[in-house]
């Protein structure tokens, strides 16, 4: 799954952490830790994701998703050119393009087949699970380097240390729609052999008005007898746990 929202999230909680210097414009940390507190509270939104990757022979690659969330009712969506995932208060879809390849689990039935952690698909809605894992790779040390507010918009930028991953982040919040306006990041990963591999990541177009539609499979698929029949992706192979 994208997990993207989640690890933003992860990245905005343990900046509370850094040790950071402000000019003349900037906005006090009780400032920061409201939108902080702001963003951990979303329920119902949705946004849309470009990720660039320029790998070590220059080559590019760009992600771009669509992704829609509802934790109160436990409903997550995304959909890229490679894939798309729907999960709702009964079922888990997933299509995976370039292997032609449909997964529909019946929730209950997974997790009663995979109990434990392992067949507790909600972990998306658990921004914990993001914060752990920033944790291992993201490194203490970050500055802000400006915090002001123009209008209804709070803006943050953040650098951090040359030899961190996360190279730079800017949050952008709209005090008056309680949602964000753009997340940029950008990260850096070293291989063994010295080769870079960077990401610029950013999201925007965040909106809570959106149709549940967004979350029926519907018109994904149909089941009878105990079999699962697609209504879109009909020439896929299925996976299935009912």
């Amino acid at each position: 799954m994208s997990g993207i929202t989640n690890k933003i999230y992860g990245i905005v909680l343990l900046l509370l952490t850094f040790t950071y210097n402000s000019g003349a414009q900037s906005l006090n940390v009780s400032d920061f830790r409201a939108v902080v507190g702001k963003i951990k509270q979303l329920n119902r939104y949705s946004y849309n994701t470009v990720t660039t990757a320029v790998f070590p022979d220059g080559k590019t690659d760009v992600l771009k998703t669509t992704t829609y969330m509802d934790t109160r009712k436990m409903n997550y969506a995304y959909k890229t050119d490679h894939e798309q995932v729907i999960m709702n208060n009964k079922w888990f879809f997933r299509a995976h393009h370039s292997r032609k390849f449909v997964s529909v689990f019946d929730l209950k039935k997974y997790s009663e087949k995979y109990p434990g952690p392992s067949g507790d698909l909600s972990a998306v809605f658990k921004s914990s699970l993001a914060t752990d894992f920033l944790d291992s790779v993201v490194t203490t040390g970050g500055k802000l380097k400006t915090a002001k507010r123009e209008g209804n918009i709070a803006s943050f930028e953040f650098e951090f240390h040359k030899d961190a991953p996360l190279k730079s982040l800017i949050l952008k919040f709209n005090e008056s729609s309680g949602l964000p306006e753009y997340i940029y990041m950008n990260t850096s990963y070293e291989d063994r052999y010295g080769k870079k591999t960077s990401y610029k990541i950013v999201c925007n177009g965040y909106t809570g008005t959106f149709s549940d539609a967004a979350f029926s499979t519907d018109d994904l698929f149909s089941v009878s007898g105990g079999k699962v029949s697609l209504l879109k992706y009909k020439n896929y192979k299925i996976s299935s746990i009912l």
